[in-house]
């Protein structure tokens, strides 16, 4: 996935308040003229320095930062540029201290500054505090898309998606979300295999060096890598009923269920994986109200809807049947689609209207919405769209992405979402 870009953000927040707590060039008539020389002097080091990062001479570019930072050390400009050069050359906590102690003593700078430190955390491989300062980010700037955008990539590299769809989700409510990151909100249990390969992802920890496995289709593998070395955590323990019911390994999958009875964990993973227990016991019903979890949580989850198809026959409700395996396709169709564009470069206008008709049908606006803002970037971009028509598109998609601001990435009401199946009526017939 791709990386937040607080450093061009950070530099930026603090090139805009230079002279609103800088030193450097901001001499008054009461200081002396060597302290105005001194500061002139930092400026010309971190301009010089500034332009040896470009040109990807980092020994220069450190050498001159220490020359600015000695001659102005309280300066936000050149506090941040050493930082960043810090943090280039791998020496992370050093620069982390210095931009919280910039940030303690000059609040302008303070969000900016502890974006890029979250982000530095979150290289230095130390992910719960780097999700902790994200988390208090976005506390204090709701709206900020880097903050939705760093949380939504560190939950993605760690397999939490669920979670990392919700931070999507507000990033598509602000129009500002990229194609990459709507691939991911058309399946949630895992990336598509063309979006998990190296040089664009970097999963971390068991359960998301596991779901990148089975991004490959590698069920067994991701099964073995969460047993290795003992499930972490709920979450991994629910993908891992997943993966013994994909599996069909019932005897696993029994004693799965059985030790997982005491955790109070809601995923689709293990609704999913408890279904499929109920089910090869022929307890329908509770099979049943398990899948139905699942996709209430997870309107992506072609398996659990699976299951639902054949409680939904095993009940004889036969209408409902026929309207799930719709939504099965439906749901089928639009991932196809979205492993295709992971796995190619061409994006065709029939394609791509395609899927933002289905998403639409799914009643998923906010995605149907930015797939459109995509389509009609590529039409700009190949010219098939002129300058007005754009401005007219441009104008109709803010008004429909406001109408649907206040709702979700899905928006349907339960009866929708499970398309009609009413566990209830075939409870009451068999009691």
């Amino acid at each position: 996935m791709h990386q937040p870009g607080w450093s061009q953000e950070a530099v930026s927040s603090v090139v805009a308040n230079d002279g609103a707590g800088s030193t450097v060039g901001a001499a008054t008539e009461s200081e002396p003229a060597a302290e105005t020389s001194v500061s002139v002097e930092a400026l010309r080091y971190r301009e010089q320095a500034l332009a040896a990062l470009d040109a990807e001479r980092d020994d220069l570019a450190f050498e001159l930062a220490r020359k600015a930072k000695r001659l102005a050390p309280e300066d936000p400009q050149v506090v941040f540029l050493m930082a960043l050069i810090l943090a280039d050359r791998q020496r992370f906590p050093e620069a982390i201290r210095m931009l919280d102690v910039l940030a303690e003593k000059n609040p302008s700078v303070k969000l900016p500054a502890m974006g890029q430190t979250a982000d530095w955390m979150i290289k230095a491989g130390l992910w719960e505090e780097g999700e902790e300062r994200y988390r208090l980010l976005l506390s204090l700037a709701p709206d900020a898309s880097l903050v939705h955008r760093g949380l939504a990539n560190l939950y993605l590299r760690q397999g939490e998606r669920l979670l990392a769809s919700q931070r999507l989700v507000d990033l598509a409510r602000l129009g500002d979300i990229q194609e990459l990151e709507l691939r991911s909100l058309l399946i949630r249990c895992h990336s598509f295999s063309g979006d998990a390969m190296p040089e664009t992802f970097d999963p971390v920890g068991q359960l998301g060096i596991a779901r990148a496995k089975i991004a490959f289709g590698s069920w067994e593998s991701a099964k073995e890598t969460l047993l290795e070395e003992g499930v972490s955590g709920d979450r991994a323990n629910a993908l891992l009923g997943r993966c013994y019911a994909t599996l069909g390994d019932w005897k696993a999958l029994t004693q799965w269920a059985k030790d997982f009875e005491s955790s109070e964990l809601k995923h689709p993973d293990a609704f999913f994986a408890i279904g499929m227990h109920f089910e090869q016991s022929s307890d329908f019903l509770a099979a049943g109200e398990s899948y139905v979890e699942a996709v209430l949580l997870d309107q992506t989850d072609v398996m659990a809807y699976g299951g639902l198809l054949r409680v939904a026959q095993q009940l004889q409700q036969n209408e409902v049947a026929t309207e799930i395996q719709k939504r099965i396709d439906m749901i089928s169709r639009s991932q196809e689609i979205g492993a295709l564009m992971a796995g190619s470069p061409d994006r065709s206008y029939k394609t791509m209207t395609e899927l933002i008709d289905l998403l639409g049908q799914l009643r998923r606006p906010l995605e149907s919405i930015a797939w459109r803002g995509l389509r009609l970037g590529y039409g700009q971009t190949h010219g098939t769209i002129t300058p007005s028509q754009a401005d007219v598109i441009l104008k109709q998609l803010i008004s429909d992405r406001e109408a649907h601001f206040d709702g979700g990435a899905t928006v349907g009401d339960r009866d929708f979402i499970l398309c009609g199946l009413d566990l209830d009526q075939s409870r009451q017939g068999n009691p």
